[in-house]
């Protein structure tokens, strides 16, 4: 819709603008060759840029040559982001057998994988039998 309008804008002012001057005297020669354009071999010195927003608020357009004869692109929205399929944080905390901690948190999806997390090592010279660090009393 607002691309329509800054169309309809666009076309009251090339409507409205004054012709260019035309220049004369000898012309110039080509040393390089350009691509053939589809628009009409007349210098434009007009130049419009369109900005529009899509329906998610993301902002797309362009600038152009805007002289009367000369074509007006259209300028095509970008997607929209597809929204995430799932909100669902889970976290796992766990304890190693040494009393430290460790786990951590994941998108928890239908269709997501469950990570797994390894516990750390005990430090070292730790004691499994009695629970604390010492020699294996």
């Amino acid at each position: 819709m607002k691309f329509a309008y800054i169309s309809v804008a666009l076309f009251a002012a090339l409507a409205t603008a004054a012709p260019q001057p035309q220049r004369g005297g000898r012309p110039t020669r080509i040393t390089s060759r350009v691509p053939p354009r589809p628009t009409p071999t007349k210098k434009c010195d007009m130049t419009l840029c369109a900005d529009a927003v899509n329906e998610c608020g993301m902002m797309y357009g362009g600038c152009f040559p805007a002289c009367p004869g000369w074509p007006t692109p259209t300028f095509t929205p970008p997607p929209c982001p597809t929204p995430k399929k799932c909100d669902i944080i889970l976290c796992s905390d766990a304890v190693n057998e040494c009393g430290m901690m460790y786990g951590g948190c994941f998108e928890a999806c239908p269709d997501s994988p469950t990570p797994t997390f390894t516990p750390p090592p005990c430090p070292s010279g730790w004691d499994k039998g009695h629970g604390k660090p010492g020699k294996g009393n």
